[in-house]
């Protein structure tokens, strides 16, 4: 958001903030930069020479479709996954047929024979490695789309539970941060307006218990939105979303609104 330009605000998304690129190219340039897009393009580049030197058509139709999904649209983790994954079953089963046929007694015959040795055990600790961390991922986005669900259903407390599943699995993505910081506020809220002050009851009917859970609701709220913004300070969204909540406390926390007109200026500055 820091670079979009201030021609941006004469157009109909002058109030909306996209949170991809058109496409995985895009997505992948802005992520990771030249060298991170530069390494995709060589891998596509690289498979697309070796489909048309060996025109196998056996896996090399799902692998073209996912190059075209990279073309027209992001993807997300378990998609990519999948994809690199038909690339190298695409690229090995042909790999064996061509080293059959150069040399059908078998390939590095007369080496010393702990070398494939060596050289596989790296590889098969990289990839149980990789498959390892992945499947952290997904297992995080699975609990953060169950979070998603549960707030069509108004279901605060699945919500609160399927949020702390998923920082639990990934620590480091800031949206499970930031929803969570919201989600501890909309708790603490709920509860002191449930039980607050009415005119029935001018002095409510929140107990010590209620107001320990409120405080340390907030408490929580406060913490996983300053952890969003540490882990990526660069949001103005994460800075909204901390703003905003010093904002709604500050009438029972000291400091509170002195902190949230820093928070919001810190979204300016960077949209």
């Amino acid at each position: 958001t820091q670079y979009k330009p201030i021609e941006y605000n004469q157009t109909n998304l002058w109030n909306t903030r996209l949170t991809s690129a058109y496409n995985f190219l895009l997505q992948t340039l802005a992520e990771t930069g030249g060298l991170g897009l530069a390494l995709i393009l060589a891998v596509v580049a690289t498979f697309v020479l070796f489909w048309l030197k060996n025109k196998d058509l056996g896996l090399a139709a799902s692998s073209v479709s996912f190059i075209l999904l990279m073309i027209l649209h992001p993807l997300s983790i378990l998609t990519q996954t999948a994809g690199f994954i038909i690339w190298a079953l695409a690229m090995a089963s042909r790999e064996k047929q061509v080293d059959y046929e150069i040399n059908p007694r078998g390939v590095g015959e007369g080496a010393h024979p702990l070398i494939p040795t060596l050289i596989l055990l790296p590889i098969l600790v990289l990839i149980v490695a990789g498959f390892y961390f992945t499947g952290k991922l997904a297992i995080g986005e699975y609990y953060h789309r169950q979070a998603l669900n549960a707030v069509s259903k108004n279901q605060g407390l699945e919500i609160y539970n399927n949020l702390v599943a998923a920082e639990k699995q990934n620590p480091y993505a800031d949206l499970y941060r930031s929803d969570l910081a919201q989600t501890n506020f909309a708790l603490a809220n709920a509860l002191a307006t449930q039980k607050g002050p009415t005119e029935a009851s001018p002095s409510g009917s929140l107990t010590d218990q209620d107001k320990a859970n409120i405080q340390q609701l907030l408490q929580q709220s406060i913490a996983e939105g300053r952890s969003a913004v540490a882990i990526t300070p660069r949001s103005a969204a994460n800075w909204e979303v901390l703003a905003s909540i010093y904002k709604q406390i500050s009438g029972v926390s000291q400091n509170a609104l002195q902190f949230s007109l820093d928070a919001y200026g810190r979204a300016i500055t960077l949209d």
